[in-house]
């Protein structure tokens, strides 16, 4: 068997080279790696991947999902996205690309194989299906079996054996009789009687075949689907002499094309079940999606999704969708069944217990229970995973008693086997949620007490220690004043190194936090530190900004000096130049700074291979520990551009689309 085609679409080098080497040892073949959107659609029709890995924060004029759309729509090569968070709103927009997966970094080999594994599949069902339409349309239109020729004058001329048996007469009794003396042919649609004979004998211009779908009425009332084909028979042009019609008994054909659509619907509902479900990452929407396909796919009053809760030891209904308002209720009032019963009613009938009459229950508490809101028929499907009950599927009618045919508890096994991996995977991305947001949530403490560490020491060593220094420049003063000769220079000296001492202590307190940022705010400390710094570094700093004539919150206004601080502080050591841009816009949601330098440039792979990036991982984690992002740009010998958004309100939705503009405000 040949190995899985992958293409990787990241602008993280470093971690698609990571994951390039995970999916090869777990026996892949790499096509390649792009970096923007612009690529990956490039490699997709250049090498026709099986999969494509996208980068749901994909950089270039297309972001991952546009990419992905198009890769979709193009190409019909099946995509899943690599995502290290996702807002509602990206959610949303990544289901417009009908993706067959999410995966999440770091990535996990446990769930990365078989999340790869399932889009494969899906998408070679989702082939076969298509490519079985084509196969029976293309049957449909191609075979024959009955042959009858008739004359000009109307009479039949030859009559096969299949002819024979489809209309039960014999060649002897069929020959030299008209068509219509043999065999009523009627329309498929209205049930007239077709004259096809007299139509293409009075129809001169005719001279191509045409086919048919009708019945015919044979000996015994027997009524025959077939599919008929006609066509004419020329002595010589411009005259028909007669005509031949192939037909042949499409009745089993039928039950065949009826079964196999009642399959292709089911399976194109699973799929669909499969995709919406997918799609989805919050748990309580996968539960709704699950409720509200199956009754809509089944036609039923209602279906409810109930969980096991290990605290509890039951069964609580978390979801339901239905189109009775009673039974939406049911949410309401935190019903629960003991895990005990609900295994007492499904024990002998896993996974699929179909209950036809509520009332014929034993169980006079359920039957009463079912009764009062009126559900007559009920089917449960237990979801479990590893032996281990997760929940159960449940469908209800009310009214007439309801018959689940075999293709609709086999599709009950599927949303139920669908539901269980959905659930699974909605229950890991909150664990995943949950401890991304704890370890958010401590490295913010951490930069919390960094900062209070670094006021703290500045300000004992501007207080503290400064005043020391300033009390023994005064002695030193006043013992030199009663001093003479070498005691006199001695003194001069020990005044010399003290008043260093006090310039190094007072560049050690500012480095280590000025005070202006927390009394004055961030327009006034960036204009002290540009001055500061250019005198230092003689880099000349060309600063612009635009809405910072108010205090913003501390965190914000803390993050974009230290970055500002940490991308000047790369400039005067690494770009090597004498000038460089420092933008800052601030409207009501968000604060975008730009810090752009057109000096040496770097790789940025190679930096992070070499773990030479402390200041750069830096800014870029005080960006998002307050909700915002940060994206560097370089190249050897292009310059380097720090773009920054950090919200003025909610947490920004890290886009890549969203970042590319920041250069456009300016």
């Amino acid at each position: 068997m040949s190995k899985v085609k992958i293409l990787i679409a990241d602008h993280e080098n470093v971690t698609a080279l990571n994951l390039k080497k995970q999916l090869e040892s777990l026996g892949y073949h790499i096509l390649g790696i792009a970096s923007t959107g612009e690529e990956a659609l490039q490699k997709t029709e250049n090498q026709r991947p099986d999969l494509v890995l996208m980068d749901i924060r994909l950089g270039g004029l297309l972001d991952g999902i546009q990419t992905a759309e198009k890769i979709n729509t193009q190409f019909r090569i099946p995509v899943i996205y690599m995502i290290d968070t996702a807002g509602q709103t990206t959610v949303r927009r990544s289901k417009i690309s009908e993706p067959f997966g999410y995966i999440f970094k770091p990535f996990d080999e446990k769930f990365l194989y078989p999340t790869i594994e399932i889009a494969i599949f899906r998408h070679k069902m989702e082939k076969k299906i298509k490519e079985s339409e084509w196969w029976l349309n293309t049957i449909l239109n191609s075979i024959g079996d009955g042959v009858i020729v008739i004359d000009g004058h109307g009479l039949i001329r030859f009559f096969n054996p299949v002819a024979e048996q489809l209309t039960g007469w014999s060649r002897e009794q069929a020959i030299d009789k008209s068509l219509g003396e043999v065999v009523t042919i009627m329309d498929e649609a209205t049930k007239a009687p077709l004259d096809i004979v007299n139509a293409w004998m009075t129809e001169q211009n005719s001279h191509t075949a045409v086919g048919y779908q009708a019945s015919i009425l044979a000996r015994g009332s027997r009524n025959i689907p077939v599919e008929i084909s006609v066509a004419p028979i020329r002595y010589e042009p411009g005259s028909i002499d007669g005509i031949v019609l192939a037909f042949r008994d499409i009745t089993e054909r039928l039950q065949a094309v009826q079964e196999i659509r009642r399959q292709a619907n089911r399976a194109e509902a699973l799929l669909t079940v499969a995709s919406r479900l997918n799609s989805q990452l919050d748990l309580q929407n996968v539960l709704v999606t699950v409720c509200k396909e199956t009754t809509q796919v089944l036609g039923t009053t209602a279906a409810g999704v109930l969980l096991y809760d290990e605290d509890t030891d039951v069964f609580k209904i978390v979801a339901i969708y239905s189109t009775d308002e009673q039974l939406d209720k049911l949410v309401d009032t935190h019903m629960e069944i003991p895990r005990a019963n609900l295994e007492v009613l499904t024990k002998e009938f896993k996974p699929v217990r179909i209950i036809p009459d509520s009332q014929a229950l034993e169980d006079i508490t359920y039957r009463q229970f079912l009764l009062q809101y009126n559900i007559r028929t009920l089917a449960i499907v237990t979801m479990e995973k590893d032996q281990v009950n997760l929940g159960a599927l449940t469908v209800v009618s009310s009214g007439d008693i309801r018959e689940f045919t075999k293709d609709e508890i086999a599709f009950l096994k599927g949303v139920a086997d669908q539901a269980i991996s959905a659930i699974t995977n909605a229950r890991l991305f909150e664990q995943m949620r949950s401890s991304r947001e704890r370890l958010q949530l401590l490295s913010k403490q951490l930069v919390d007490v960094q900062e209070a560490e670094k006021a703290y020491l500045a300000r004992e060593l501007h207080d503290q220690i400064g005043q020391v220094l300033t009390g023994l420049q005064f002695s030193l003063e006043s013992s030199k004043r009663q001093a003479s000769g070498s005691l006199r220079s001695g003194l001069e000296d020990a005044q010399n190194l003290v008043s260093t001492l006090m310039r190094q202590i007072r560049e050690l307190s500012l480095n280590l936090r000025p005070t202006t940022l927390d009394d004055m705010g961030l327009l006034s400390t960036l204009l002290w530190h540009i001055d500061r710094y250019s005198s230092q570094t003689e880099v000349q700093v060309h600063f612009s900004h635009f809405g910072l004539d108010k205090r913003f919150p501390p965190e914000i206004e803390t993050t974009s000096y230290r970055i500002i601080q940490e991308a000047l502080t790369n400039v005067a050591r690494y770009a090597k130049v004498h000038e460089v841009d420092v933008k800052l816009h601030a409207d009501d949601e968000v604060l975008r700074i730009n810090v752009i330098d057109h000096g040496c440039g770097f790789n940025i792979d190679e930096i992070l291979e070499k773990k030479q990036a402390f200041g750069l991982t830096s800014m870029r984690e005080r960006a998002y520990l307050v909700g915002g992002q940060l994206e560097i740009r370089s190249a050897v010998g292009q310059g380097t551009h720090i773009l920054v958004d950090l919200p003025l309100g909610q947490h920004l939705e890290r886009r890549k689309s969203n970042r590319s503009t920041f250069t456009r405000d300016w």
